[in-house]
Order: structure tokens, then sequence, then C-alpha cells
């Protein structure tokens, strides 16, 4: 990763699977460090959805220097003339 990347939700995905495999213990210890739920860290790698991704970012900005902040972009098109 680098400052200013944009990720998507599966780029997202892989960087927390990335820094869970590289942690040097159990996930359930990785939980206990990060004071959350051993669930937290199961659903960063196994679910999609809100709490997926809530739970990705709070495992990249455990073990990770960056922060992460969610970003929402909706793209707009002019609608045809319809003939």
């Amino acid at each position: 990763m680098r400052k200013g990347q944009r990720l998507t939700d599966e780029q997202l995905r892989k960087e927390a699977q990335r820094l869970i495999d590289a942690y040097p213990d159990s996930q359930a210890a990785l939980a206990r460090e990060m004071g959350v739920d051993r669930s937290v860290v199961s659903h960063a790698l196994n679910h999609d959805g809100a709490q997926g991704v809530y739970a990705r970012i709070k495992v990249i900005e455990h073990l990770s220097s960056y922060t992460v902040e969610k970003e929402t972009v909706y793209r707009v098109e002019r609608k045809g003339s319809g003939a």
C-alpha cells in the first residue's frame, strides 16, 4: 500500500488477509491485542457488507502504519435521448 492509494473492496480484503497471515500469533491473540471480539478478525476475512469492511479497516489500521478513510462515490450519467 501507499499513501493516498484507493483500494477496491477486494483489494481491501486482500490487504487485511495479507496482514493477518503475516501476524506471528493466532487470530484470537490478534483480537485480544486489538481489544475486540474474535469475530471481528473473522469478519475481516469472511464477510461482505458493512461488517466486513469495518473489520478489514480495523485490522489494517492496527497492523499497518496506515489509516483507512472510507469513501463512497456515485457516478452520474446523462440519460439517453430514448429514441
